[in-house]
C-alpha cells in the first residue's frame, strides 16, 4: 500500500520524564528537540507511515516509537 498523505497527519509527541526533551513523530521520522528553544537534537528515520505512539523510558535515555504499519523502533 502507498504511504499516507503526510500533510494530513497529526504528529505524535511525548515529553521526557524530566521535561528536558520533546519527541515529535510524523510519517517518516521522529525529531527529538529541546522544548524551551525548539532546537532539534536528533532525527530518527521511521517507516513512511504515521507515527502513532512515542514513549521515553523512565530515565529519559531511551525512546520507542510505533508506526501505523505496526513497526516499533
Amino acid at each position: 500500500a502507498a504511504p499516507p498523505d503526510r500533510s494530513r497527519q497529526n504528529p505524535a509527541f511525548e515529553f521526557a520524564p524530566d521535561g528536558r526533551w520533546l519527541a515529535v513523530g510524523r510519517a517518516g521520522s521522529v525529531a527529538v528537540c529541546d522544548p524551551r528553544t525548539g532546537a532539534e537534537r536528533t532525527r530518527l528515520t521511521t517507516p513512511p507511515y504515521p507515527v502513532t505512539a512515542i514513549g521515553f523510558d523512565p530515565a529519559g535515555r531511551s525512546l520507542v516509537a510505533a508506526s501505523a504499519d505496526t513497526t516499533c523502533l
